[in-house]
């Protein structure tokens, strides 16, 4: 933000236009790039689920949306593993248990 506003006294529409792409085009590849990498080795999943899941909860619920969807990303196949686990268990001992 600071170099913007210098910028703009530096040599006005050139240098303000070329930082503004400058920004725009580095904060869109940090977000798209950089950022589901390190939070796709953090929690285990596949980078495309992260920018998906993040797509998707910024759409539904905005900002704390788009923040809590990779949790819930990672947290879904853990809760879905568990509960198959836990089926099969009780199946398991529901059969070996005498009539």
């Amino acid at each position: 933000m600071l170099v913007g506003v210098v910028t703009l006294f530096a040599d006005f529409p050139t240098t303000t236009i070329i930082w503004t792409v400058f920004a725009i085009a580095y904060q869109q590849f940090k977000n798209y790039v950089v950022q589901p990498r390190i939070q796709s080795r953090a929690v285990a999943l596949d980078p495309f689920l992260v920018v998906v899941a993040a797509l998707f909860g910024g759409a539904l619920l905005g900002v704390i949306g788009a923040l809590l969807s990779i949790p819930t990303a990672a947290a879904i196949p853990i809760a879905a593993r568990e509960w198959l686990q836990y089926r099969r268990e009780s199946k398991r001992l529901a059969e070996a248990r005498p009539t």
